[in-house]
């Protein structure tokens, strides 16, 4: 069986086309995505849409790493660092039904940390249901933990 190759097509400035035809390189480039501005860059240059920046700084960097940072994707959570655990075993000691303020935070910032994604507070009207999934989620890695000691 062939192995099937991308499409591509060059254009020049003016937005005419200069080129179609097949290519052997990958159609996203070689790196994996961490949100959605990774997968706009390589969608741009792999349709050669890029040639129209022309080296000039248009502010594709800022654009790339805000919408990596609104719309990440999913990645598996890292595993806690020794500090973490301790911080996490003494939270699950003392949680109750209500948490403090500090405890949301703290619990919010871990998790964002752990899980590769920007950091959510609950505001005062929000549901605790989203906080609550944190909890479990790291609850199971903490819980991994416990069962390999």
């Amino acid at each position: 069986m062939a192995k099937r190759k991308n499409y591509e097509a060059k254009f020049d400035k003016n937005s005419k086309v200069i080129s179609v035809g097949f290519t052997d390189k990958p159609l996203f480039g070689n790196f994996e995505s961490v949100g959605l501005g990774d997968t706009i860059e390589k969608v741009i240059k792999a349709t050669g849409l890029d040639i129209f920046v022309d080296g000039k700084d248009c502010g594709c960097d800022k654009r790339k790493e805000y919408l990596n940072n609104l719309f990440p994707y999913r990645t598996k959570a890292r595993c806690f660092t020794e500090k973490e655990y301790n911080q996490w075993q003494q939270f699950t000691k003392i949680k109750t039904v209500t948490l403090s303020k500090e405890q949301v935070d703290f619990v919010c910032e871990l998790y964002a940390s752990v899980f590769n994604r920007p950091v959510w507070f609950p505001c005062a009207d929000c549901s605790t249901k989203p906080l609550i999934n944190m909890i479990d989620k790291l609850d199971k890695i903490y819980g991994t933990y416990e069962k390999n000691i």
